[in-house]
């Protein structure tokens, strides 16, 4: 599989972010849809459909991601600094690919977003949360995020496995024990 990264700054007022594929089934894309307006129950079936991955942390805000199509065997697939400030990783998701993959807030689905160039398929994907404030690199003299800080959310995507169990939850991390 030919390797991929893209790194976006994606905001939601909607309480969650996601990745998606472009064209919804059974429609040639997801007209009409207004993911900010979406319910729990639609969510959920989008989930299961492997159309929608969501990335959610409970809340509105702007998020640095980094989406990385990765082969299965890499570890992970992130990078060496990613996985030192790692702080919990997302059940893998399925996600089927019709040919792009779509990444933004919630309220953008259907309507906006960045794109990614997916070939047809199916995929398990996995969302990284990262503590980039914990790495010295990534943090400016304010405070903010420096040049090249670490992204929020590290999402990989690799080939789907037969005989994965795929995560169903809209809340991507289980809660801490």
């Amino acid at each position: 599989m030919e390797k991929k990264e893209i790194e976006a700054v994606v905001r939601t007022d909607a309480g969650m972010c996601g990745l998606w594929q472009a064209v919804k089934p059974g429609a040639s894309a997801w007209y009409g849809d207004d993911g900010g307006d979406v319910e729990d129950d639609e969510l959920a079936e989008w989930i299961e459909a492997g159309v929608f991955v969501p990335l959610n942390v409970g809340g509105d805000g702007t998020f640095g991601v980094t989406v990385r199509v990765a082969d299965a065997a890499e570890a992970g697939g992130l990078s060496e600094r990613e996985a030192r400030h790692r702080l919990v990783s997302s059940d893998p998701y399925l996600l089927v690919s019709q040919g792009d993959a779509v990444l933004g807030g919630l309220e953008e689905v259907g309507n906006g977003g960045t794109l990614l160039p997916l070939p047809a398929g199916r995929y398990a994907v996995v969302v990284h949360l990262v503590d980039w404030q914990s790495d010295p690199a990534s943090v400016g003299p304010d405070g903010s995020p420096a040049e090249g800080a670490l992204p929020d959310f590290a999402v990989t995507i690799s080939e789907a496995l037969a005989g994965t169990a795929y995560r169903k939850d809209i809340e991507t991390f289980d809660p801490p024990q």
